[in-house]
């Protein structure tokens, strides 16, 4: 492994002052996507889902680089922190976005709190270039930690809060998890407080109801067209099972191939229900 940058004869507080963040471009993603996974403990740049890439930069030189997706379909411990029934959870899910990839390239003793700036820029403005990008805002955040490579210092200087262990399983795909056995640490920070306690609400406010997405079936249908409907075999539902600690839930690529779709009816004319989690 490639030793960490060292800026010679530059002050943190210079870097921490001077430092900007920004998304990357296009043309820089197989960068960003190659120092991801060559430094970074797990070894790859995947994210699934909506996402975006963002690198923290002084004088042009990279230094952080942060990855976010779409957040783990169930999380008891964030269920909870937000008061969420099943059926809000799968229509409001899409309002919760995970950082996936946090990296360090530069040397993290000469620059102890650079990692909690980058973070702290990035979720300044993360809602604002979701909606630009996806469509939508982001109200809330999570992460993992992995205790054997860190302790989460980071997250806890950029004032997200510790919920406590997962239950030791990893996201492989878009909603499809696999044992790991290895508990993390969830954390989460809400961006917009007021957004975030509206989540829990019956009803959402008016500048996010219209961005509520519908429940995602959960069995065989048709779509209006008569083309059949893309989603996972009993076996695979079996199998899917929720985020870095969650319960078992549907893989499903409905959402994706068809996302203006309303939820599809159940063969014998009745709503689907998702597993509950």
């Amino acid at each position: 492994m490639a030793k960490p940058l060292r800026l010679p004869r530059v002050t943190e507080q210079a870097v921490l002052d001077g430092l900007s963040l920004r998304l990357i471009t296009p043309a820089e993603t197989d960068r960003w996507n190659a120092l991801v996974s060559e430094h970074h403990y797990l070894r790859n740049a995947q994210l699934v889902g909506e996402q975006l890439r963002y690198v923290a930069e002084y004088e042009s030189q990279w230094l952080v680089l942060l990855g976010w997706s779409a957040a783990a379909w169930h999380l008891k411990a964030r269920d909870a922190w937000l008061h969420w029934t099943a059926a809000q959870r799968a229509t409001r899910r899409h309002f919760l976005a995970q950082n996936s990839r946090c990296l360090v390239l530069a040397d993290r003793l000469q620059f102890p709190n650079l990692a909690s700036r980058a973070l702290g820029l990035c979720c300044a403005r993360l809602a604002a270039d979701w909606r630009a990008v996806h469509g939508h805002p982001i109200v809330a955040v999570e992460s993992f930690v992995d205790r054997q490579i860190t302790y989460g210092t980071t997250y806890k200087a950029s004032g997200w809060t510790l919920l406590g262990p997962t239950a030791g399983f990893g996201r492989q795909a878009q909603d499809f998890y696999e044992r790991h056995d290895r508990p993390k640490q969830l954390w989460v920070r809400a961006l917009d407080p007021e957004g975030t306690a509206a989540l829990a609400q019956p009803t959402l406010p008016p500048a996010l109801a219209p961005l509520k997405r519908p429940r995602r079936c959960a069995a065989p249908c048709r779509p209006p067209n008569g083309a059949a409907c893309w989603i996972a075999c009993p076996k695979s539902a079996t199998r899917a099972t929720a985020g870095a600690g969650g319960s078992p839930g549907p893989r499903s690529w409905a959402s994706s191939r068809w996302p203006s779709w309303p939820a599809c009816p159940a063969p014998n004319g009745r709503s689907p229900t998702l597993p509950d989690a």
